[in-house]
C-alpha cells in the first residue's frame, strides 16, 4: 500500500529547495553576471530569472504527480467538476514558494473560478539578492521575472488561459502580490 500524505510530502520541499534556494540561486546569478554592466546585465538577469521560474515549475509540476498526497487527490476530483482553476493550480503555486522560501504558508489574496492571487511578504530570493548583490540590483526586481515565468509556465502546462497581474513588488510595498485572472 502506498503512503498518504495530507500535506505536501516532504520529498517534494526537500529536493525543490536543493536545487532552487536563494542561497544557491543567487550565487549561480552572480557568477553568470559578474562584469556585466548596463543593457547587457539587464538583458541577463530577465533571463536568468525566466529560466529559473521555468525550471522551478517544471521540477513541481514533475515531483507534485511523483508523491501525491490525499489532499491533491480531494482537489483532482473537486477539478473534475469544475474545472482545474483555482484549486490545481494554487497548489504548485504553494509548492514553488513554500519549497523555495522556506515558509509556514503561502498567503492566498483571492480563490475563485475567476482569479487566484497570492501575496509573498518574506522573500529570501529578494533578500539574498539585496545581500549579496547589493540594493541596487534588487530593487530593481528583476527577481519578478521568475514568479512570471512560474506563471506562464504553470498555466500553459495546465491550458489555461489566464491573464497574470503584478499588483505590488517588495521594492516599493514591501511585498509582492500577483493576481491570475481566467481568461472566459
Amino acid at each position: 500500500m502506498t503512503e498518504m500524505y495530507f500535506d505536501i510530502n516532504q520529498k517534494i520541499i526537500d529536493a525543490i529547495y536543493e536545487e532552487f534556494n536563494a542561497e544557491k540561486t543567487v550565487n549561480n546569478l552572480a557568477k553568470k553576471t559578474s562584469g556585466l554592466r548596463g543593457a547587457e546585465l539587464e538583458d541577463a538577469l530577465k533571463k536568468f530569472f525566466t529560466e529559473y521560474g521555468y525550471n522551478l515549475m517544471i521540477k513541481a509540476l514533475d515531483l507534485g504527480e511523483k508523491y501525491q498526497d490525499t489532499t491533491y487527490h480531494v482537489i483532482k476530483a473537486h477539478a473534475e467538476k469544475v474545472g482545474q482553476f483555482p484549486n490545481v493550480p494554487q497548489r504548485y503555486v504553494e509548492i514553488c514558494y513554500l519549497s523555495v522560501l522556506q515558509i509556514e504558508k503561502v498567503n492566498i489574496t483571492e480563490s475563485n473560478l475567476k482569479r487566484l492571487g497570492f501575496k509573498i511578504e518574506n522573500c529570501s530570493i529578494y533578500n539574498t539578492i539585496k545581500e549579496k548583490m547589493g540594493e541596487n540590483i534588487s530593487n530593481q526586481m528583476f527577481c519578478k521575472h521568475a514568479c512570471s515565468s512560474l506563471a506562464k509556465t504553470l498555466y500553459e502546462n495546465m491550458n489555461i488561459e489566464t491573464d497574470f497581474g503584478i499588483k505590488a513588488l517588495m521594492a516599493k510595498d514591501g511585498y509582492c502580490h500577483f493576481v491570475s485572472e481566467k481568461k472566459t
